[in-house]
Order: structure tokens, then sequence, then C-alpha cells
């Protein structure tokens, strides 16, 4: 994305959490490796959201923004804008909020206080042994949400101060979510094919949104279609080398009823996720379709299912929809190689690289202490 934009002259930043280096969580992101991102105030990986350390453009010292991370990296993007704002050379910034995520009891307590444990309703997929562990975790975590969304609100609210609004494209989205004891899965568990996992929002607002501000488009898009979507709707010429669908289009003219079968798909779970199986996947407006290596394991109707409960594979009703989602999702792993897909073993061999996993217990290899089941980071080693 970087490297794109700002060969078309774009001023390029990045904001917050990475979490894409691999060299450990409190290692500087050296400047090369910063996939074309120029001003740069950032960390690998930290979940210390009170105290959390960055490096400075090219400074190799730790700084730390004191106080809730959030906030902090909010006012640095506002400050970013206003020194950006009366310039005739445009900006890409990417704000990389760290929350919500566990540990959730760290929000600030006013946020914690709006919500009551007891007050908290829980989805019919969470088991009832599960749910006091459970309002727990979402009293933190909806505190999270509530403070970060303060955050945003206040970052959205410079862009419109600064008259920045009538030629900014504004993204907000998440890489994943959160189980929260659905299907049996702890609080703080992702990667998983479930909707809690899988389903985050995508809003965006562009200058000439007009009369579809708030529409709804109920087509699904993963992460490879984020880049040309926006290169398009900036006015840049997209690489052919560039995976996902252009989806322009259908944003500037939204509309609800269309449909697109989009992959889904973890390659290699670890962690406390590594009792699940690999998978290979297909989401459509209204179907999760899903396969293991040994063949089909998941259907659901998430229109009429919409918690997941009722696995209609090998179904005679539905035989005939499910060879359709099946060919879409053998169609969607020809184009990118991986049509005969394997177990997590053959691509660590393929690739030369060795899982490390803690399994839960203990520290992790970055010093970050966290209780028994919530170690989530694996180390890939070649």
């Amino acid at each position: 994305m970087a490297e794109i934009f700002k060969s078309e002259g774009y001023n390029t930043a990045y904001l917050g959490k990475w979490h894409l280096d691999g060299y450990g969580r409190l290692n500087n992101v050296i400047p090369e490796r910063r996939q074309g991102f120029d001003y740069w105030k950032a960390n690998e990986c930290s979940h210390d959201y009170l105290n959390m350390p960055y490096y400075e453009n090219n400074s190799p010292e730790m700084k730390y923004w004191e106080g809730y991370s959030p906030s902090k990296i909010s006012k640095d993007a506002q400050d970013y804008l206003m020194a950006h704002a009366g310039s005739n050379v445009p900006f890409l910034l990417f704000v990389s909020m760290p929350t919500p995520h566990f540990p959730y009891g760290t929000a600030p307590k006013e946020y914690e206080e709006l919500y009551a444990e007891t007050e908290i309703k829980l989805n019919p997929n969470v088991p009832q042994d599960m749910q006091v562990r459970v309002r727990k975790s979402l009293k933190g975590y909806y505190a999270h949400c509530t403070a970060t969304d303060k955050a945003i609100g206040d970052l959205f609210g410079k862009i419109k101060e600064l008259g920045l609004l009538k030629n900014t494209i504004v993204v907000f989205t998440s890489d994943h979510g959160e189980m929260m004891g659905a299907h049996e899965v702890r609080p703080d568990a992702k990667q998983l094919v479930w909707d809690e996992s899988i389903r985050v929002p995508f809003l965006i607002s562009y200058p000439s949104i007009g009369k579809n501000k708030g529409a709804v488009i109920n087509a699904p898009l993963t992460t490879p279609d984020i880049l040309p979507s926006l290169l398009s709707l900036a006015h840049l010429k997209i690489p052919n080398t560039i995976e996902g669908e252009d989806l322009s289009r259908l944003i500037k003219s939204p509309d609800p009823t269309i449909d697109r079968a989009v992959l889904i798909m973890n390659v290699c779970p670890f962690s406390g996720e590594y009792k699940y199986q690999e998978y290979r996947g297909i989401r459509t407006r209204q179907y999760t379709y899903v396969c293991s290596p040994a063949g089909a394991t998941m259907l659901f109707d998430d229109i009429k299912d919409p918690y997941q409960l009722n696995n209609l594979i090998g179904k005679s009703e539905y035989k005939t929809l499910q060879l359709e989602l099946d060919g879409k999702l053998h169609k969607a792993l020809k184009e990118i190689g991986d049509d005969n897909f394997q177990s997590r073993e053959y691509y660590l061999k393929k690739w030369n690289l060795k899982l490390n996993d803690t399994n839960g217990h203990g520290v992790d290899v970055n010093g970050f202490l966290q209780g028994k089941g919530e170690v989530q980071s694996p180390v890939f080693e070649r």
C-alpha cells in the first residue's frame, strides 16, 4: 500500500501497532522493513495499553505512550494531520489502534463502569458453563471498544475541523474478532472460521458519497480487496501484481442485493487454536462453507442461522448448494495455487519454518507475562 501511494507522490505515515515484522515484539522495525511508510511512530507488538512502547522515525530509542495508548496515538495522528493539512502534497495515514484486544481489564475505569457484568446479554452459542467468564471478558472488551471509539471519534473530528473530509477517503476496519465463548471457544481466541472471529467491520467515507451516505453493502470483502478498491477511489493505477478485486464501483453505487464469494483460510493454526484444523472456506452474503484437508466440515446458512448452530454439511436437501459452494471454493484456491491444499506441516516444511509454541503457559519469548491460556503469538524461525 504505502510503496504504491509513495510512488504516486504521497507522504506516507504509520502510527500504532505494526505486528508484521516477526523479529520480536519489542525490537525496532528498521526503516527498510517498513514497507514504504516514511513517517513512523509505531511498535511491532505490545499489549501494555497503559504504557505502550514505540519507536519514532529513525531513532533507535524506545519511547512510550504514557497513558491509554489509543488516546495518545489518536493525538499523535491529529498532530500529523495538522502538520499536513495545508500542504499540496497528498498523504496516506495509517492509524493502527491496538485495542479492543486482550488483556481486557486495562481499559480506563470510566469506560469499564459503563458495563455491568450482570446486564451483559450473551448469544445463544455461548455455553452455560462459560458465561461468567465471558461476561467478565466482555465487560473489559466493551470498555476498550468504547474508549477506542472515543479516540477514533476525536481523530475523525479533527479531520472535519481541518476541512480535510471534502478530499479524504476514510476507512475504519479491523483484522479479527474474538470468539468470546461462542462454540465453547475461550474468549480471546481468533483465527477461527466462525463469524465471531472473521466478521469484522468495514466502514468507508469518501468525498462524493452524497445520497449514499449510510448505505449498507451486504456482499463480503476480504483483505486483498481493500488495496485495489482504495487505489481506484483515489484515481490511481492498480498494478497488475495486485490480488483482490476492485470494489470501487460497488462502493460508489451500493446495492445490498449484490453477492460475492470470498476466500477465508487459516494455513497454520497456532497457540490456543492449534487443536483446531487448518481450513479453507468460502463466505457469501448468506452462506459459510468450510473444508479441512480431509474434506468438507461446515455449511451454515448465516441468515436463517446467524449464530451458526445448525451445521448443514451432508444433509441431502443441501447437496446441490454444497456442490456449488465447493466449486466456488476450489476456483478461488486454484487462483492462488492452493487447490489441493495440505496440512500445516506440509507448508512449514515447504517454507523451511519451525513453529515454537508455548501452548499458553508462562512467559512468551518476548518477556510479556500472560496468564495461562493467553499466549497468542508463535515464533517462526527460518
